[in-house]
């Protein structure tokens, strides 16, 4: 039997904090420095390693909610190309997964996010009041959203100050939701 990556990950902890960390040399700051942000972003990994996946999804949907708000009025203004690749990001590409994997989820919200940047800095967009208004409005909400997810994320490692504020990573990931047909 494969050892789950949470025991793994245990095992490798527990020789940092108890083997490798006493050995080093008090006086080298920036080793121990660095020691122990390894521990403490192990921990976090630990943590959170199962979450991973639903953070993929949660991702994917933050950028089809974006995609479909765009597409949602008139985009004849958009370059034909773009409008086109535009299209075919918003389409139902789920039916191409049987049962998605994480490296096929961040692939295809990779080319959603290169689609959306690609939109918001298009001159067809710029040019036209409505679309302009429109993408940005969603990508207002776009940021938003990812920025809270981010904090959420890096929460458990005291990066945010306000953390307290924000609702669980659980909690956001808990909303996503991807029909597989």
């Amino acid at each position: 039997m494969v050892p789950s990556v949470a025991h793994q990950l245990s095992a490798v902890l527990r020789a940092l904090q108890d083997v490798v960390m006493p050995a080093l040399d008090p006086e080298n700051k920036l080793a121990t420095q660095q020691a122990h942000m390894c521990v403490t972003t192990l921990r976090l990994i630990a943590e959170q390693h199962d979450q991973t996946y639903h953070l993929a999804l949660t991702e994917l949907r933050l950028f089809t909610r974006f995609l479909n708000a765009v597409t949602s009025g008139d985009c004849s203004a958009v370059e034909p190309t773009l409008r086109a690749r535009l299209q075919n990001a918003v389409a139902d590409r789920w039916s191409q997964f049987s049962a998605p994997r994480r490296g096929d989820i961040e692939a295809l919200t990779r080319e959603l996010r290169e689609t959306a940047d690609a939109l918001v800095t298009a001159p067809s967009v710029r040019t036209n009041a409505a679309l302009h208004d429109r993408v940005m409005a969603a990508a207002r909400d776009l940021n938003r959203d990812e920025s809270v997810l981010r904090r959420a994320w890096l929460a458990a490692m005291g990066a945010d100050a306000d953390a307290n504020t924000l609702p669980t990573l659980a909690e956001l990931i808990a909303h996503t939701e991807v029909r597989v047909d």
